[in-house]
């Protein structure tokens, strides 16, 4: 570095820091004059005294019971839906099977009645 330039470098380097300590000291100084209401610090510590005194969870006893109704009500509403979704097995899905069959058969008995009816005219 020559001359002129670390000059020029330092002499920035100089006003940085004191601009820097200029804003640090102005920072400490307002923190100070920051009025601290005394009644709002003592509610605080107090609610966080009264956070060990909040009532006890629930015991053992009352989460498994409640646990084993959300399960019963669980495979109740995975019945209902599947009813609704039509899936293999649900009432849906037995009488759409019963209607195909008695289209289907109703169709079969209409071409048997047709050729017997065919036979009896035509061939006789």
């Amino acid at each position: 570095m020559s001359g002129a330039t670390q000059q020029q470098f330092n002499s920035k380097y100089t006003a940085f820091t004191n601009d820097f300590n200029s804003l640090t000291g102005n920072i400490t100084s307002r923190k100070d004059q920051i009025p601290i209401n005394q009644n709002r610090k003592n509610q605080i510590i107090n609610d966080i005294i009264n956070l060990n005194s909040s009532p006890s969870p629930p015991n053992y006893d009352t989460i498994m019971n409640t646990y084993n109704s959300n399960l019963a009500l669980r495979t109740k509403l995975d019945e209902h839906l599947q009813e609704l979704y039509g899936s293999p097995g649900s009432i849906n899905d037995i009488f759409t099977q019963q209607y195909d069959a008695t289209m289907y058969m109703s169709i079969v008995w209409s071409i048997l009645a047709t050729s017997l009816l065919y036979f009896v005219f035509i061939k006789l």
